[in-house]
């Protein structure tokens, strides 16, 4: 088949688009992306692993902008859409869902939903957990999202979804039963793996124990609370133990700021962005994962994808107790979880875990079983695969 994917960011890189992309065409399927173009990249490009590129007009600001109602985007899709024939249309995320469903009906073309967090709700958080600003209430309204997403639910072909509670999610916003698909954020073991690569970001760490983070520095991650349990542990066992945040986001100015005042910088190192094909040797450096989210509508209905690269490799996890996350550790044994929130419960858990070599191994050992046998891209590439070629399933 043909497969025109929507993507409503730039491209390279995206970990899911990648994965989604690569089983699409690994499988015989002709894919082309239609994508952002902030970087002013070349318009066309053919990628070394099949993937056909096609951009918008380049630069950055409103007129690249993705939103349904954007003429740009309009028109670069219909002109896809009239010279490159697709069977099917693959959308990424709720804010282009509208203009792709409103083409697929148009020229008959099933449309696919991957829809891999609930956007109304990650808009909710960043209102909650962040400084707004102006642009928040004009383009970025959790409100307009819920409307936007109660009009895809009902008349989209199929969506795919990170996880069950999604799905369930959706169905409550009126998504018909069984016209979702779960596509986990899991791995690509033979492109997830350490290479035995200095990583500079950690000099100086050597001789600690690391507890990691990685990923977007927003609000509802929870890493405040991290701080503070980070700080109370250290108190107790000064010297033994770095903290480290790789990634960037919103609220770094803030936790840079936290860390100061709780006297802890020395012993917090933010790394900043680091490559995906470098995270294996960061990971492989690390004692513990922590993924501290906080319980919200929007970690409540999601699986990062850090759970389950913590997981293949073998790192013994401290997550929340939100429900997605609770559910998977309870099932695999990969690690222990935390109220959500409770500094004083996460900083236990740490002590806990650091102080016991047994329970650490036992999580390893379970992380790695259940990517092998359950949480795994071979299983999701082909259920991905089911959904795409025959968007009506049951």
């Amino acid at each position: 088949m043909r497969i025109l994917e929507i993507y409503d960011g730039d491209y390279p890189w995206d970990v899911r688009v990648e994965k989604v992309s690569h089983t699409l065409v690994s499988a015989g399927h002709t894919v082309r992306l239609l994508c952002r173009n902030r970087k002013r990249r070349p318009r066309i490009e053919r990628l070394s692993d099949g993937l056909e590129l096609r951009r918008l007009p380049g630069g950055p600001g409103a007129l690249s902008f993705p939103f349904f109602l954007n003429p740009v985007w309009a028109g670069c899709l219909l002109s896809q859409v009239r010279a490159f024939r697709p069977d099917r249309l693959l959308v990424r995320d709720l804010p282009l869902a509208p203009l792709a469903l409103a083409t697929g009906r148009a020229f008959r073309i099933p449309v696919i939903a991957d829809l891999a967090e609930p956007y109304p709700d990650s808009l909710r958080s960043q209102w909650q957990f962040q400084p707004r600003s102006l642009t928040d209430y004009v383009v970025r309204s959790p409100y307009l999202a819920d409307l936007v997403e109660r009009f895809v639910a009902r008349r989209i072909d199929r969506v795919l979804v990170v996880c069950p509670e999604a799905g369930q999610r959706l169905e409550r916003q009126g998504l018909p039963p069984r016209r979702w698909t779960e596509v986990g954020n899991t791995v690509m073991p033979d492109r997830f793996a350490p290479r035995g690569q200095p990583v500079p970001e950690l000099d100086g760490c050597e001789g600690r124990q690391l507890l990691l983070f990685s990923g977007l520095l927003a609000g509802d991650r929870g890493l405040d609370v991290a701080l503070e349990a980070f700080a109370n542990v250290r108190r107790c066992q000064p010297g033994r133990f770095m903290l480290v945040l790789v990634g960037e986001g919103p609220v770094r100015v803030q936790l840079e700021a936290q860390a100061a005042a709780l006297n802890i910088s020395g012993d917090v190192r933010f790394t900043g962005w680091i490559d995906h094909d470098r995270l294996p040797d960061v990971i492989a450096r690390a004692a513990i994962g922590l993924l501290p989210f906080r319980a919200c509508p929007h970690i409540n209905s999601t699986l990062a994808n850090k759970l389950f690269e913590y997981m293949s490799l073998g790192l013994p996890i401290i997550a929340s107790d939100v429900a997605p996350m609770l559910r998977v550790l309870v099932e695999t044994g990969a690690g222990l979880s935390f109220r959500s929130d409770d500094v004083a419960d996460l900083a236990d858990k740490i002590e806990r875990l650091t102080g016991d070599s047994d329970l650490r191994q036992a999580c390893a050992d379970g992380g790695r079983r259940a990517t092998k046998d359950l949480y795994n891209w071979d299983i999701d590439g082909e259920r991905l695969l089911r959904a795409v070629e025959d968007p009506n399933q049951v």
